[in-house]
């Protein structure tokens, strides 16, 4: 609760902050803007804006809890990099003051002030106008990769990997409908689902029975199999952080259905031997594995029984504890969450965090596969990184010995 509070006061700060910067500039832009009745206004709509992510839950209207939360998602990008591109040209201004090529007496200093403002205004808009309309724009990673066991499916098995729709708010049918068209351009043997299918609010679903019409349209030999993901349990969110108190975080019934109703073999802690030729294990989620006590089974229990002789495939929304998980005998390990860091400069800090952010990593002899995902979370917006697919051809050789 203690931290729930602390970030509270210093988003309040930074919205202070972003706003005497917008006052300061626009101020110098124009005399107009002076004008009493401009920053009361200004002052309303920054004030509706800041409380957005918080205020769509005051409201029983799906239709106003909608439209408020899709704003708080675009909110939300263009304030992250409000504060990025007016903290940057803040310290721009402070290494010109120091190096005594700006003075506070300076005639120019004014249409240094309004240059600076327009410079950052043009950064944020186009930062966030590009994020939004990156979104939609769905690419394919392929990943060639071998396992050195025999495969009674054939030699070769074609997957593809999705993973972080975060269906809800910001993604609908029109997203799911470009992602499955480019499933189905890959003709796969098997889609693996790697959690967080749903952002957290199974009622933010526009049209669930349409979306359930899209994911059975996904053609694969052996199916689609999915696990949860963080996101995939009913929880208090304000802008994206989950509130501290509240019911145990728990899957919905009605997340269940949906899947069922898809054609998605949901697996939650579960290992499945598909058509007697490889297996598919399906992790809970490592921080909310929306159980009664927020417990998940270890890699070696669901190892339990399996026949090593025959390719293991994970799916494990987190891609946590890779070294156990390889020596517990899994060949490749399917995992989303990271986003890639979603935003810039998050693309260049995420790798801080994960052994394996986003990408291909071997580990001994597991292969680890982490996607960016297809959707978002909390902003809506991808800067310097792509939704996308992951296709993995896997190809089988049997193991010989000298």
């Amino acid at each position: 609760m203690l931290f729930f509070i602390c970030l509270i006061l210093v988003y309040l700060g930074l919205n202070l902050f972003i706003w005497k910067r917008s006052v300061n500039w626009l101020h110098n832009l124009h005399g107009i803007f002076h004008a009493k009745w401009f920053t009361i206004l200004f002052t309303a709509v920054h004030i509706l804006l800041a409380v957005s992510p918080a205020a769509y839950a005051l409201f029983s209207n799906a239709a106003i809890k909608f439209a408020i939360k899709y704003i708080s998602n675009i909110w939300i990008g263009i304030f992250i990099y409000a504060m990025f591109f007016m903290v940057l040209s803040l310290l721009v201004t402070v290494a010109g003051r120091l190096a005594r090529r700006i003075k506070k007496g300076d005639p120019l200093r004014r249409r240094f002030v309004v240059i600076r403002g327009a410079v950052v205004a043009v950064l944020i808009i186009g930062f966030s106008t590009y994020g939004m309309v990156h979104v939609g724009n769905i690419k394919t990673s392929t990943y060639d990769i071998t396992v050195n066991k025999a495969c009674a499916a054939g030699n070769e098995l074609k997957v593809v990997l999705i993973a972080d729709m975060h269906m809800g708010y910001s993604i609908g049918e029109e997203q799911m409908t470009k992602m499955v068209r480019r499933i189905n351009d890959q003709n796969p043997d098997l889609v693996c689902i790697a959690g967080d299918i749903f952002d957290n609010d199974y009622s933010a679903l526009q049209n669930p029975d349409k979306l359930i019409e899209i994911y059975r349209s996904i053609k694969s030999k052996y199916g689609v199999y999915a696990c949860y993901g963080n996101h995939d349990v009913v929880e208090n969110l304000v802008g994206g952080f989950t509130v501290p108190f509240g019911d145990v975080q728990k899957n919905e019934t009605e997340m269940n259905d949906f899947l069922e109703k898809a054609n998605i073999k949901l697996l939650q802690d579960q290992t499945q031997l598909v058509d007697q030729a490889f297996y598919v294990i399906g992790r809970r989620d490592y921080s909310k594995p929306g159980t009664e006590n927020g417990s998940r089974k270890s890699i070696k229990d669901l190892m339990e029984g399996v026949d090593r002789t025959k390719p293991v495939l994970l799916i494990d929304h987190q891609p946590k504890d890779l070294q156990e998980v390889a020596d517990a005998g899994v060949d490749v390990d399917l995992s989303g969450h990271t986003h890639d860091g979603q935003i810039f400069p998050g693309n260049l800090t995420i790798r801080l965090l994960w052994e394996n952010a986003c990408g291909y990593l071997k580990k001994d002899n597991m292969h680890s596969i982490v996607t960016s995902g297809v959707g978002i979370w909390g902003p809506a917006m991808r800067v310097g990184t792509d939704s996308e697919i992951a296709v993995i051809n896997i190809n089988f050789k049997q193991k010989t010995t000298d």
